[in-house]
């Protein structure tokens, strides 16, 4: 499945910073485990929202990924407010043509 989730920054945090936290070998990873594959992202500052579109086997999975305490110290260390994360998934995407 093809999902587009968005997350706000805290206060403070800028898109270079979240960067390099989501592009560490931990993050990457932890995603690798969980089957999630990252396709593309990118900060929208009309939105103040950073945007990932990614490709997943099982989205039950990577829910309870994201609700470990590894992951939520990631997401804190990248500086991503999680009560503003926002998923869309798209059940009939289809990664690139």
């Amino acid at each position: 499945m093809i999902q587009i989730q968005s997350v706000k920054l805290v206060e403070g945090t800028d898109y270079d910073s979240w960067v390099q936290v989501f592009e560490s070998q931990e993050a990457i990873k932890m995603r690798a485990d969980a089957g999630l594959k990252i396709l593309a992202y990118g900060w929208n500052a009309e939105k103040e929202r950073v945007f990932t579109v990614a490709e997943m086997d099982d989205p039950q999975t990577v829910q309870k990924m994201m609700q470990t305490p590894e992951a939520t110290a990631i997401m804190a260390k990248a500086g991503a407010d999680k009560s503003s994360m926002e998923m869309i998934p798209l059940p009939n995407g289809k990664p690139g043509i």
